[in-house]
């Protein structure tokens, strides 16, 4: 008697409920069906390579049925730090299949620098692929700067970091000194030239300037900004600048006209200690070069911490506003200004603060200027040792005050996030 056989479409849909790679690929060694179609369900949801070895089987497995695997790869992220010659010039070959034959779509070195100096050719096999919408790299230098320059490909969106440390700190005798070492010990290493302007990463998206709508970018200082291309279709901005020398806003205001939605991470003010007076310094030159040189018409989104916003100057309305006070005290007077500047329909406030030891009622700006248009607030509180005997009610007493009853009003829909650092969260809702 024959044994019954099932048809190809029903072994394909069966291959397709596969929900993990193990499993696809232990499928995959069955029959010559599933080994042929399993790469498209391998290769989906994108391919993640650490080490010399994983991009070595990788590069066999996608050379074993090329003209049918290299189109179906459209993300790829490469985490690996060096390079052995052989394996740089098995990827920058498969770089040149892509090229020519594939659609990748998002590409990730991570580090990238290091990545790309250990096998300099990779620069080139990068540059000619056309097809990249997105491109993160982490670490950039000299090399990822060659790899932009001849980028082909013009870019939706961008990640850009520089080491936490720049190089071009150094002095330029300890980079060539560096240099030198590398070529003692690999006499084809490349000499790369001292790195004059590290810092400038915005002129690397140059040839992106008409495509690009995101960006992640993180930097040294604000020296970036200086004389910055212009983005017009940048809508969403992660800005990282652990060091802001001077007012920036308008800067920022220049390069992207258009912004929608803006999130500042480790972005500090030259201040090393808190200090009001110098923040609002710093709030006054950016808020008054806004009001000579022009801001954004409004903002949808902003998330950061208070005392970052106060010193930006942001002269616009900001329809949601996600806010915390990490890092530094919280200071009723910069929570009333940035609300008077922003006057939001959503806002949500995170403190880390030492209710106990308020002299005041830091949250009584319900009825100021600036909140006529509040909608909801989410309140996180982060409380400390000595506060954790306080119910919910004591404290919103305590930063409120008389403003609770005007919180819990009909017009908004407010909720309170009591949430100690060590205990488990609960919510509250006062309707």
């Amino acid at each position: 008697m024959q044994t019954p056989r099932l048809n190809d479409d029903v072994l394909l849909h069966v291959l397709s409920l596969s929900s993990s790679k193990p499993t696809i690929c232990a499928l995959m060694r069955t029959n010559r069906l599933f080994y042929h179609f399993g790469a498209k369900y391998l290769l989906a949801e994108g391919v993640t390579l650490r080490n010399e070895q994983q991009i070595e089987s990788f590069i066999y497995f996608m050379l074993a049925e090329l003209d049918f695997r290299i189109p179906l790869l459209r993300t790829l992220t490469i985490k690996a730090t060096s390079l052995p010659p052989a394996i740089g010039e098995s990827l920058e070959l498969f770089f040149y299949y892509l090229s020519a034959k594939g659609s990748l779509c998002s590409l990730m070195l991570s580090p990238a620098e290091t990545l790309l100096r250990s096998y300099p050719k990779l620069v080139c096999g990068i540059a000619i692929i056309s097809s990249l919408n997105s491109l993160t790299l982490y670490d950039i230098g000299p090399f990822v700067e060659v790899l932009m320059g001849h980028l082909r490909s013009q870019l939706v969106y961008a990640d850009l970091r520089l080491p936490v440390i720049p190089r071009r700190r150094f002095a330029k005798e300890e980079w060539e000194e560096q240099q030198d070492h590398e070529h003692n010990d690999d006499a084809t290493a490349a000499r790369v030239p001292f790195p004059d302007a590290y810092d400038d990463a915005l002129p690397l998206l140059r040839q992106s300037t008409n495509t690009l709508r995101q960006l992640q970018l993180t930097t040294a200082d604000d020296g970036f900004l200086r004389q910055p291309p212009v983005f017009h279709k940048v809508v969403t901005l992660t800005l990282s600048v652990p060091n802001i020398d001077e007012a920036c806003t308008r800067l920022l205001v220049r390069a992207f006209p258009n912004l929608r939605e803006l999130t500042t991470c480790d972005f500090s003010t030259r201040y090393d200690e808190f200090d009001l007076a110098s923040f609002e310094d710093m709030r006054d030159s950016n808020y008054e070069d806004q009001l000579a040189s022009g801001t954004w018409p409004s903002l949808l989104y902003y998330d950061g911490t208070l005392a970052v916003l106060f010193a930006l100057g942001i002269a616009c309305p900001i329809t949601w506003l996600t806010l915390s006070n990490f890092d530094y005290p919280l200071e009723p007077e910069m929570l009333t200004e940035v609300l008077h500047c922003a006057r939001p329909v959503h806002l949500e406030l995170t403190l880390y603060s030492d209710i106990s030891l308020f002299d005041c009622e830091p949250l009584a700006f319900f009825g100021a200027a600036g909140v006529q248009k509040l909608q909801t607030l989410f309140l996180t509180i982060y409380l400390e040792v000595d506060d954790l005997y306080m119910t919910i009610e004591q404290v919103l007493v305590r930063t409120m005050g008389r403003s609770v009853p005007r919180a819990c009003s009909a017009d908004n829909s407010f909720s309170v996030i009591r949430t100690p650092l060590w205990r488990d969260s609960y919510l509250s809702r006062a309707n």
